[in-house]
Protein backbone atom coordinates (compact mmCIF):
# COMPACT_ATOMS: atom_id res chain seq x y z
CA UNK A 1 0.00 0.00 0.00
CA UNK A 2 1.15 3.52 -0.68
CA UNK A 3 -0.26 6.70 0.79
CA UNK A 4 -0.34 10.01 -1.06
CA UNK A 5 -2.06 13.25 -0.10
CA UNK A 6 -5.78 12.48 -0.09
CA UNK A 7 -5.59 8.85 -1.16
CA UNK A 8 -4.22 5.43 -0.34
CA UNK A 9 -3.42 2.93 -3.10
CA UNK A 10 -3.59 -0.84 -2.59
CA UNK A 11 -2.26 -3.14 -5.33
CA UNK A 12 -3.74 -6.66 -5.41
CA UNK A 13 -1.80 -9.38 -7.26
CA UNK A 14 -2.99 -12.91 -8.05
CA UNK A 15 -1.33 -15.67 -10.10
CA UNK A 16 -2.34 -15.91 -13.77
CA UNK A 17 -4.01 -19.28 -13.16
CA UNK A 18 -6.35 -17.61 -10.64
CA UNK A 19 -7.73 -15.31 -13.34
CA UNK A 20 -8.74 -11.67 -13.60
CA UNK A 21 -11.92 -12.37 -11.62
CA UNK A 22 -9.85 -13.35 -8.59
CA UNK A 23 -7.89 -10.08 -8.74
CA UNK A 24 -11.10 -8.08 -9.05
CA UNK A 25 -12.71 -10.07 -6.23
CA UNK A 26 -9.77 -9.38 -3.93
CA UNK A 27 -9.80 -5.71 -4.88
CA UNK A 28 -13.55 -5.52 -4.21
CA UNK A 29 -13.04 -6.99 -0.72
CA UNK A 30 -10.37 -4.38 0.00
CA UNK A 31 -12.64 -1.60 -1.28
CA UNK A 32 -15.56 -2.84 0.83
CA UNK A 33 -13.42 -2.67 3.98
CA UNK A 34 -12.85 1.07 3.49
CA UNK A 35 -15.95 2.31 1.61
CA UNK A 36 -17.62 5.00 3.75
CA UNK A 37 -15.54 4.13 6.83
CA UNK A 38 -13.81 6.38 9.31
CA UNK A 39 -10.49 5.49 10.89
CA UNK A 40 -9.29 8.00 13.43
CA UNK A 41 -9.68 11.42 11.85
CA UNK A 42 -9.88 10.04 8.30
CA UNK A 43 -13.09 9.47 6.34
CA UNK A 44 -12.85 7.20 3.27
CA UNK A 45 -14.95 8.04 0.23
CA UNK A 46 -15.97 5.80 -2.70
CA UNK A 47 -13.02 3.65 -3.86
CA UNK A 48 -12.08 3.07 -7.48
CA UNK A 49 -10.81 -0.26 -8.88
CA UNK A 50 -8.74 -0.71 -12.05
CA UNK A 51 -7.59 -4.04 -13.52
CA UNK A 52 -4.44 -2.64 -15.08
CA UNK A 53 -2.68 -5.78 -16.35
CA UNK A 54 0.86 -4.67 -15.46
CA UNK A 55 1.82 -7.98 -13.83
CA UNK A 56 3.27 -10.39 -16.43
CA UNK A 57 3.13 -13.31 -13.97
CA UNK A 58 -0.53 -12.83 -13.10
CA UNK A 59 -3.27 -10.25 -12.76
CA UNK A 60 -3.08 -6.96 -10.91
CA UNK A 61 -5.97 -4.83 -9.67
CA UNK A 62 -5.35 -1.41 -8.18
CA UNK A 63 -7.67 0.01 -5.52
CA UNK A 64 -7.60 3.78 -4.98
CA UNK A 65 -9.03 4.80 -1.62
CA UNK A 66 -9.72 8.55 -1.50
CA UNK A 67 -9.92 10.01 1.99
CA UNK A 68 -10.29 13.30 3.79
CA UNK A 69 -9.95 14.48 7.34
CA UNK A 70 -13.17 14.80 9.37
CA UNK A 71 -14.47 18.32 9.18
CA UNK A 72 -12.63 19.10 5.93
CA UNK A 73 -14.70 20.10 2.89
Amino acid sequence: MSVEPGRAVVVCHVPRRAGAGAALGLADRVAARFRGRSIGSLRFDTPAIDLDGRDPAGFRAVVVLPFRRHGAG
